[in-house]
């Protein structure tokens, strides 16, 4: 689930960076068709991999800590 999320939002984000650098050309629509015109649709997944493989090293972080603290409030109430 989370990969197709980052997949389906990555042409946004790449949409919201290009106007957070600056570039005015009519908004988000007159970026995405310049994308399209200049890079093709690749264009609009730029960053897509790295968004990926982020995945795995974020989510084991977020079940460790998780884990850590559930275990403690474990601990912790059967004292």
């Amino acid at each position: 689930a989370g990969a197709i999320g980052s997949v389906v939002v990555t042409p946004f984000d790449v949409i919201k960076t290009r106007l957070q650098v600056g570039e005015k050309s009519g908004g988000g629509l007159a970026i995405a068709r310049k994308i399209l015109a200049e890079e093709g649709p690749a264009g609009l997944f730029r960053g897509v991999t790295l968004r990926l493989a982020r995945i795995p090293f974020y989510t084991s972080i977020t079940l460790a800590t998780f884990d850590g603290i559930k275990d403690a409030f474990i601990s912790a109430n059967n004292k």
